[in-house]
Order: structure tokens, then sequence, then C-alpha cells
């Protein structure tokens, strides 16, 4: 009786070619305030520069100080996207 050593055939293929799929990039850090300002709505109001949040609050007062040099620092520091409340003192 003789052995035999010899294996089944293996086919090798390759993988269907697909373009790889892209990913979207999506913002991480969205800052959420409340604060004192000069003047602006009392709503939710979505901003995305110092500029355009200056436009709509306004700048500095004696009664703001607190609010206005964070929210400097924020968009300073890189920040591109904010949702600020005015809020009044009470």
């Amino acid at each position: 009786m003789v052995a035999s050593n010899t294996a089944s055939a293996v086919n090798v293929g390759r993988a269907a070619q697909t373009a790889p799929r892209a990913i979207t990039q999506s913002e991480s850090a969205v800052l959420g305030m409340v604060g004192i300002t000069e003047r602006g709505p009392f709503t939710l109001t979505e901003v995305r520069s110092l500029d355009a949040w200056k436009l709509a609050f306004g700048g500095y007062t004696a009664n703001n100080l607190a609010t206005v040099a964070p929210v400097e620092g924020f968009f300073a520091g890189g920040g591109t996207h904010m949702f600020f409340a005015r809020t009044v003192h009470h």
C-alpha cells in the first residue's frame, strides 16, 4: 500500500479592487456658552467667528468682562463653532 501526501489544489484569488471609502471630518469640539452681553438675541445663536460674535452681541462693557474674554480666548485658541445665549443681570 502506498501513502499519498498530495494536497488538494488551493485557489488563491484577489479580492475585488474597490476605492477606499472617504472618512468625513466632523467637528468634535463645539462650545455652548451663556453670558452677559452688550446686546443681541436671547435665543441660542450659532456663531462661527469672533467678528460674527461681536457683530451680534457687542464688545466689552463694565458688566460683561467675564463673558467677552473667554469668547475671545475660544476663537484665539482655534475654536470655530460656538452656540451662545445672552442673559442679563437680574
